[in-house]
């Protein structure tokens, strides 16, 4: 069957580029920091945090360590990040048949100082499409992407985003000292105040390494039996995995003078990861007939569908870690915890449809759904669905064809139901919290308490409609 064959074509594209933050918060100078600072506590009824003294500090440039001017998104923030992108296809095939692969990759700089923030992708997909002996065509389209990103070890409000809009103007980035010229220079030790210096964070503060794969694959097929009778399926399948890596390291803090802070014997460094998987699949069969004879037109359509889900996670941390930057819980030795879960869900469906037209004036529709999902208790798993619609073409009745402004005129009505089974899932059973405490012989133990009451009676929400209606073009 393969009578013309198309010139296979290779496709290429790519660039590097610079990224450059464009719209970045804009913070207050340490000396309107002080003014607001001295005018907020006054409204609270306290007593100014700054006196006249302060601010000639600040102004004489001579205290670096107590007033300094650190505009901390401007420290965090670099001034540009490579990234590049690079992307080769190739397509071909015959007058029945056809093919299209491609792969691309991305590599991704973070705009944060240090090495913390950066990303990296690999996707690929080929589709295959082929027609054999004028009847069977066969689809197949397959799709993977192989996604890298890496962040800081801390997030959330002692992220490093958070950090660098809470942390005080007055602070500089490193502890300040004066060399033999009486120059104020920076010391190795990284300033701090009541949270932690973002720069120091961004730069020391380990990071969170992410991998996640996805794989989508799509298989169709359509049969033509005879003229207006077609049988179809349709398999798919999206597969989803991530891996999370990560390591906070302990942050030292030292006073001015470079002498360590007391409370350093109590940080712990940690390590943790998580792993998820998740795959969803469909499949799908119907039979397809199609019809007119003379003045009539008859259709009808019988099909099977399933879709299922399964989903599980894992994941277990630790602290104290004898070395930095090691990405294994059995490394730790304290604080040791770990979780995991499942779950899985499935829908049945059979369904059908009929519909008749007379010379494309009388038109009539019915439907049926009888469909079954795990969501329910076994006595209440399945529900019938069923809507019908008709429809009257005023305007091709003989009567109506004198009236010249009325192009289209048409009356309607409709009844269905429809069927919801989107409720969580073990609705039907009673919860349990299997980690329950309580007291025994004046000791903690540890036992099990249904925390939810459900009921085992619960099935299908059912929504009913009814429309009537007229349509007019005129």
């Amino acid at each position: 069957f393969r009578s013309r064959k198309e010139k296979a074509t290779l496709t290429y594209s790519g660039y590097v580029g610079m990224q450059t933050p464009t719209a970045l918060p804009e913070l207050v100078t340490g000396r309107q920091y002080m003014e607001l600072s001295n005018e907020a506590m006054s409204a609270a009824g306290f007593s100014r945090p700054y006196d006249v003294d302060a601010f000639e500090k600040y102004d004489s440039g001579m205290y670096p360590n107590e007033y300094s001017n650190t505009d901390w998104v401007n420290e965090i923030f670099k001034k540009h990040a490579l990234q590049t992108s690079h992307s080769v296809s190739v397509r071909g095939g015959s007058e029945k048949s056809s093919y299209f692969m491609s792969y691309g990759y991305l590599d991704q700089d973070g705009l944060v100082v240090g090495d913390a923030f950066k990303t990296k992708r690999h996707n690929a997909r080929i589709n295959v499409n082929t027609e054999v002996f004028d009847r069977l065509k066969i689809n197949g389209n397959v799709s993977f992407v192989d996604y890298y990103r890496n962040a800081s070890g801390f997030s959330g409000t002692g992220g490093v985003f958070r950090l660098a809009q809470r942390m005080s103007p007055l602070l500089p980035v490193k502890w300040q000292q004066q060399n033999e010229m009486g120059l104020w220079e920076d010391t190795e030790y990284w300033s701090s105040g009541s949270i932690n210096n973002p720069v120091y964070v961004a730069t020391e503060g380990g990071e969170e390494k992410r991998k996640s794969r996805t794989l989508n694959t799509i298989v169709s097929a359509d049969l033509r039996i005879i003229d207006g009778l077609n049988l179809g399926g349709q398999y798919a399948a999206n597969y989803y995995f991530r891996e999370t890596d990560k390591f906070t390291p302990t942050l030292p803090e030292y006073f001015s003078d470079g002498t360590p802070d007391p409370a350093n014997k109590n940080m712990r460094n940690s390590v943790s990861q998580a792993h998820q998987d998740a795959l969803t699949q469909t499949l799908q069969l119907t039979l397809n007939f199609q019809k007119q004879i003379n003045k009539h037109e008859i259709g009808a359509l019988l099909g099977y569908s399933q879709e299922w889900y399964n989903f599980s996670s894992l994941s277990a941390s630790r602290k104290k870690i004898p070395f930095d930057g090691i990405y294994v819980i059995d490394a730790g030795t304290e604080d040791i915890t770990n979780s995991g879960t499942k779950s899985s869900w499935a829908l049945r469906s059979y369904f059908g449809r009929v519909n008749y037209g007379f010379k494309d004036r009388y038109l009539f529709e019915g439907n049926f759904r009888y469909d079954g999902s795990s969501r329910f208790a076994k006595g209440n798993r399945w529900g019938v669905f069923p809507s019908f619609s008709a429809g009257w073409r005023l305007s091709e009745e003989e009567f109506m064809k004198d009236i010249p402004w009325i192009y289209n005129l048409k009356l309607r009505a409709s009844w269905g139901q429809l069927g919801n089974e989107r409720i969580d899932l073990f609705r039907y059973v009673d919860l349990m919290n299997l980690d329950a405490k309580y007291s025994l012989n004046g000791e903690i133990q540890s036992g099990a308490a249904v925390t939810a009451y459900n009921d085992p009676n619960i099935t299908w929400e059912t929504t009913t409609m009814t429309n009537i209606g007229l349509d007019a073009s005129l």
